[in-house]
């Protein structure tokens, strides 16, 4: 997605199909409470890992060297993570997140490496 500052980019993992299909149980649940909600489809569950924001287009290269080079896993490679507290990931109560809590150490270095 182009932004006036260039392209809205995030780093994100695929989560696995029982998560989604978790997500999806919690969504069924939570949309008669909230009627005016907007949910994300189950497809589109993922995990972010850090949100870069508006990036300049010149800066991708750049961007997917650092990923390829310290954080790109191995193909079906897993990480074993527990989800904490969820809440509201902004001030305007429109993003829903759960923390997560229990990640291994290599994963933590990774993440430290891109933050």
């Amino acid at each position: 997605m182009l932004t006036p500052t260039g392209l809205r980019l995030f780093i994100a993992a695929e989560v696995p199909d029982a998560v989604r299909s978790e997500a999806a149980g919690l969504r069924a649940r939570w949309e008669q409470r909230l009627p005016g909600a907007r949910w994300t489809k189950p497809e589109g569950i993922h995990l972010t890992l850090k949100f870069l924001g508006g990036t300049e287009e010149a800066r991708l290269p750049a961007v997917i060297g650092v990923l390829t080079a310290h954080f790109v896993l191995p193909d079906r490679a897993r990480v074993a993570i527990k989800t904490g507290a969820a809440g509201m990931l902004d001030g305007l109560g429109k993003v829903a997140a759960a923390h997560l809590t229990g990640a291994d150490a290599g994963f933590l270095a990774r993440h430290r490496t891109i933050s």
